[in-house]
């Protein structure tokens, strides 16, 4: 959390007590462009839209209506908020059709039975205190009398108990997400950790340029809270929808580089490229011979810092596979698999470059791969007899022994 920028934090409306986000329309990376339809106040992200959002879009379908009426017909649907009760300094919410909370609209229409403006003017229409939070963990709008929990979780809650599909209500109150409202992002009822890397990763992101909806980083947090992860290395990707696993996987990238450098990855059997300045891994993991793999990774680390761009990173990867193919010949033409690095000779060589020329014949590589192949595993040892790297005692060549280069040229 401590990489998270103070000004990221406050362009979101971040509040640690609270723990919902704000994304604010004025920034590009978090906006699209406003409904067409009077009265809307949500976006339109997607072409086909003409320019409505995704309601307003469905609605447009079910009418009979042209399109340049349509958007011209004032939206006077639901409302998704809260709305404060009219009766002053009254801290419980208020119901849209009535403007009042649940006590003091039965006050009025029970007791009094007076029109909304006599009655608020009333010296009995007192304030009253909340009531506390929703009890759902992702909600944070307040309870109502009875229940504990926010009107529409209340209906939700009394449909599943009628249906009987509430089966663990203590379960559904830690899964159930918050009632989606516009550019509202709920993060309450999820881990500390899970909401710093929500938090890291989205404000990397960000920095790249890249555009995020508001509705697909609810359901982010919506499947971390169903799934109840502590991390989200631990999210199931194959029940998430392809935008869902898309956009966790870009998360997931820079989570997992924080913290990176070259000191960190190069004791890794696969390196993450990014902290050499390149895309995509180097992996190690298809040389078998310790004192080969440990080679290799000197060799590596000495030579990527002269690489720029995609070239360099493919000059990289060629090398390292043509020593996973030399790796895999000492493995197979061996007792000992390749590992006892002093009782290697020529022999070895003879055997790499002949099942190389079979490897050929076969069709399995080309002409120029089996060139390339030997040139690349040639050249890595060479480089490291000039770094001082083949004498006793360093890691290529430990315990003992000197790691000599295999004699070049192509094999015909």
């Amino acid at each position: 959390m401590g990489a998270v920028q103070p000004e990221f934090l406050q362009l979101l409306s971040w509040d640690p007590h609270v723990r919902v986000l704000l994304l604010p329309r004025s920034h590009p990376r978090f906006s699209g462009e406003d409904c067409l339809v009077a009265g809307c106040d949500k976006m339109s992200y997607f072409a086909h839209q003409k320019g409505m959002c995704t309601g307003c879009t469905e609605r447009w379908k079910k009418s009979d209506l042209p399109f340049d009426e349509f958007v011209t017909i004032r939206r006077s649907g639901r409302m998704v908020g809260f709305f404060p009760c009219q009766v002053a300094h009254c801290e419980r919410p208020g119901r849209r059709a009535t403007l009042l909370c649940s006590s003091h609209d039965y006050q009025r229409r029970k007791v009094y039975g007076l029109p909304l403006e006599d009655f608020l003017a009333h010296p009995e229409a007192e304030p009253l205190p909340a009531l506390g939070p929703c009890q759902v963990a992702a909600c944070d709008r307040q309870g109502e009398t009875g229940s504990g929990y926010c009107m529409p979780h209340a209906d939700q809650c009394r449909d599943l108990r009628q249906a009987g599909a509430l089966e663990d209500e203590d379960l559904w109150r830690l899964t159930t997400p918050a009632i989606a409202e516009s550019r509202k992002v709920s993060l309450r009822g999820l881990p500390d950790r899970v909401v710093a890397e929500i938090l890291f990763g989205l404000q990397e992101r960000i920095a790249q340029g890249l555009l995020h909806k508001d509705y697909l980083l609810r359901n982010l947090s919506t499947n971390a809270r169903l799934q109840q992860v502590t991390s989200l290395d631990e999210l199931d990707l194959d029940v998430l929808s392809r935008h869902d696993r898309t956009q966790v996987r870009g998360l997931l990238k820079h989570i997992r580089r924080f913290g990176l450098s070259p000191e960190t990855e190069r004791h890794k059997d696969v390196w993450d490229a990014s902290v050499f300045g390149l895309g995509g891994t180097f992996s190690f993991t298809g040389i078998t011979q310790p004192w080969l793999r440990e080679g290799a990774k000197a060799w590596a680390l000495d030579d990527i810092p002269r690489r720029r761009g995609k070239s360099g990173k493919t000059t990289v990867q060629r090398t390292l596979k043509s020593l996973s193919r030399f790796s895999t010949s000492l493995h197979l033409s061996r007792d000992d698999h390749g590992v006892d690095l002093p009782v290697l000779g020529r022999v070895d060589i003879t055997a790499f470059l002949g099942r190389l020329s079979f490897l050929n014949e076969r069709g399995d590589i080309s002409d120029c791969t089996q060139y390339m192949t030997v040139r690349d595993t040639r050249r890595v040892p060479t480089r490291l007899r000039t770094l001082g790297l083949t004498e006793p005692g360093q890691p290529p060549a430990r315990p003992g022994g000197r790691l000599r280069p295999p004699p070049g040229g192509h094999p015909r």
